[in-house]
């Protein structure tokens, strides 16, 4: 099982976890599953999330697609720091 993680600024927490929730389709379309939450501790609006994926290659390439993009845009996303895979 590989892993995701994604670490992202939001304008809003709270925007963003209601926005976040509207992906799960899309997510579990695309094989990557089971997100954990965690915010920075010095700077909430910072956020990793965590996911299993069957394939990091191309749970890469989702997180990096344009539909994805534009979802995140959508939730408050303001930039990403990091998206990476591992298996």
């Amino acid at each position: 099982m590989a892993k995701l993680i994604t670490i992202v600024v939001v304008k809003d927490f709270a925007a963003y976890q209601s926005g976040f929730a509207r992906g799960e389709k899309m997510r579990n379309d695309a094989g990557v599953t089971n997100p954990r939450m965690y915010r920075d501790s010095e700077n909430p609006n910072e956020v990793l999330v965590l996911f299993d994926a069957k394939n990091a290659q191309q749970a890469t390439a989702f997180a990096n697609s344009e539909d994805v993009k534009a979802a995140m845009k959508n939730a408050g996303v303001t930039s990403v720091s990091a998206i990476y895979g591992f298996e």
